[in-house]
C-alpha cells in the first residue's frame, strides 16, 4: 500500500510539473506579487497571484499600490508598478527554433522595468519589442524602465497624479513633461518613431514626446524610478517590498 501511495505521489508530481511546464512555455508566471493584480482574456478577467500563468493575449493591469513580478519562458524578468495596463502581443521562445523568436509588448499606462531574457539575444535581434505610445523600444540585451507619462500626469519623485495614486500636494508637485520616459541600467535599447530613433546605453535616460518628434536623450535621471537595485539581483518596489530579479 506504502509504494502504491508513494507511486501515485509521484505520478502527481510529474503531472503537476509537466502542466506547469507547459504553461510557462506559452507565456509567463507570476513570481512575485504584493497587491492586486489582473488578467483581462479572452472568456473574461482573472485575478492574479502568485504562481499565476500569464500568456500571450493578456491585458495585464496592476491596481493601486500593486507591485508585481512576471518571469517569462526565455527567461526576462518584468517588474511591474502600480497603475499599470500593458499587453501581452505575442510570446514565442523555443530553445530549439531561435529563428520563431518573438516577444512582443504593448504598455498602455503606467510603467516598468524589464530584464531581458534570451529572445533578442540569439539570432534575431529584432525579435523583442516593447510598443508604447510615442515610441517602439527594442533591446540589445539589457535592464530598462519605461513609464508612460503621456497618458496620466507623472509627478517627479512621486506616483502618478490619477485614480491609481494618492499625492499630497499636488498643486505644488513638479509635473513632468508629458511623454515616454525609458532609463538604461544595463546594456543598450533602441527608441525609434517615425520620425527616427535614439540609442541610449546604461546610465542613459531618453525621452520621446510624440511619434513625430525624434526621441531625445535627457542630461539626467528625470525622477521617476520607484525602483532601486540593492544589488545582488534584488531590487526595492515601494514601501520596502523586495523582490529578486532571476537572470
Amino acid at each position: 500500500m506504502q509504494l502504491i501511495n508513494a507511486m501515485k505521489n509521484c505520478l502527481w508530481v510529474l503531472s503537476f510539473t509537466m502542466i506547469s511546464t507547459m504553461v510557462f512555455a506559452d507565456g509567463g508566471i507570476v513570481t512575485e506579487l504584493a497587491g492586486t493584480m489582473t488578467a483581462t482574456r479572452e472568456g473574461g478577467t482573472v485575478v492574479l497571484s502568485k504562481g499565476s500563468a500569464v500568456k500571450e493575449g493578456d491585458t495585464i493591469i496592476t491596481q493601486k499600490g500593486a507591485y508585481a513580478q512576471i518571469k517569462f519562458s526565455d527567461g526576462a524578468v518584468m517588474t511591474i508598478k502600480p497603475g499599470t495596463e500593458f499587453v501581452i502581443k505575442e510570446h514565442n521562445f523555443s530553445k530549439e527554433e531561435p529563428e520563431k523568436d518573438v516577444s512582443t509588448f504593448s504598455l498602455l499606462k503606467g510603467g516598468l522595468r524589464t530584464v531581458s531574457g534570451l529572445i533578442g539575444k540569439r539570432g534575431n535581434r529584432d525579435a523583442y519589442k516593447l510598443n508604447t505610445a510615442t515610441a517602439t523600444i527594442g533591446i540589445r540585451g539589457t535592464v530598462f524602465d519605461v513609464d508612460d507619462c503621456s497618458t496620466s500626469q507623472c509627478v517627479k519623485g512621486k506616483a502618478k497624479l490619477d485614480d491609481n495614486a494618492d499625492t499630497k500636494d499636488p498643486e505644488n508637485a513638479e509635473v513632468l513633461v508629458p511623454a515616454i520616459y525609458v532609463g538604461v541600467h544595463d546594456g543598450e535599447i533602441v527608441v525609434k518613431n517615425e520620425a527616427g530613433e535614439l540609442t541610449l546605453s546604461a546610465g542613459q535616460f531618453g525621452i520621446a514626446p510624440t511619434s513625430n518628434v525624434i526621441p531625445a536623450r535627457l542630461p539626467g535621471d528625470p525622477g521617476l524610478s520607484q525602483i532601486s537595485s540593492l544589488g545582488n539581483g534584488a531590487t526595492r518596489l515601494g514601501d520596502g517590498f523586495a523582490i529578486r530579479n532571476c537572470r
